[in-house]
C-alpha cells in the first residue's frame, strides 16, 4: 500500500521533469536559431542569402541543435533595419541592427499534459548590422 503511494508520486514528479526537460532543450534549440540566423544575416554570411533566407537558416539551425520541424521558415520574422536591441544583458542598445524572432508552437503538445502541452517557444536575438 505504502510502495503504491509513494511509486504514484514519484513517477509523477518524474514525468514533470522530464516534460519540462523537453520544454527547456526545446526553448534552448529555438534560441541558438535565432541569435546564429541574426548573425548571419547581420553580416550577409553566405547561408543567408539567395536562394537561402535568414528564415531557411533559423529552420535548419533549429533542426541541427533539436529535431526538423522544431521551427519552420513561417515561424521567423526577420527585421533588418532595427534602430536598438534590446539584451538581457545590456538592456536596449541604440544603432543599426537585424533582429530575428521565432514563435513556434510546442511539437510535443500531443503527448504531455498541461502545462507543457500547449508552451509557445519564443525566441528573439539581434546582432549589429555589418557597414
Amino acid at each position: 500500500m505504502e510502495f503504491a503511494l509513494v511509486a504514484s508520486a514519484l513517477i509523477a514528479l518524474f514525468l514533470a521533469i522530464f516534460g519540462l526537460s523537453i520544454v527547456t532543450w526545446s526553448q534552448d534549440a529555438v534560441q541558438a536559431a535565432a541569435a546564429q540566423a541574426a548573425r548571419c544575416a547581420a553580416i550577409g554570411g553566405p547561408a543567408c542569402t539567395s536562394p537561402n533566407t535568414p528564415q531557411q537558416y533559423a529552420a535548419e539551425v533549429a533542426a541541427i541543435h533539436a529535431f526538423p520541424g522544431l521551427v519552420t521558415r513561417g515561424d521567423v520574422t526577420v527585421q533588418t533595419a532595427a534602430t536598438s536591441c534590446v539584451s538581457g544583458k545590456s538592456g536596449v542598445t541604440a544603432g543599426a541592427f537585424t533582429v530575428v524572432t521565432i514563435t513556434s508552437g510546442f511539437w510535443a503538445a500531443g503527448f504531455l499534459p498541461p502545462p507543457f502541452s500547449n508552451a509557445t517557444l519564443k525566441a528573439s536575438a539581434c546582432y549589429p548590422n555589418a557597414g
